[in-house]
């Protein structure tokens, strides 16, 4: 089951269970702005730990996959970290497809990519290419 979308359920639960700012009103992409390089190990551990349904799930990994994204940029980037993340987006990756393919950007130029780009494209590679979203 692949989700598009953050939902406003998944939003309120990971908002109150990590103490993270709520989006308001006219904030869109709000789990891209959330981002914090600095809690990458308390969102994997929530991911893993905590009872969570396939919404917060997939809205969390795009929290996650972005903090990776800054963490890059700062050079912060955690490779143990990483390795745990590849793992899960592995054996979840019908709920993130999406995500997979977002951050991936297709067969766009390497140079005009997201610094996560490169490691995702490694995760989509191992990737059975029925999961492909793309035509």
């Amino acid at each position: 089951m692949a989700l598009e979308y953050p939902t406003k359920k998944a939003i309120e639960k990971i908002c109150q269970e990590l103490k993270l700012q709520k989006p308001d009103a006219y904030e869109q992409d709000w789990e891209y702005v959330i981002v914090d390089e600095s809690r990458i190990e308390e969102f994997i551990e929530y991911y893993q730990n905590d009872d969570l349904d396939n919404e917060a799930k997939f809205t969390l990994m795009i929290i996650i996959i972005g903090s990776f994204n800054d963490a890059i940029e700062s050079g912060q980037f955690d490779a143990r970290a990483w390795d745990r993340t590849k793992d899960i987006i592995i054996q979840d990756q019908q709920l993130h497809i999406n995500t997979i393919e977002y951050w991936s950007l297709g067969m766009e130029n390497i140079e005009d990519c997201f610094p996560i780009t490169p490691l995702i494209r490694e995760i989509k590679m191992l990737l059975p290419q029925r999961i492909s979203t793309t035509p």
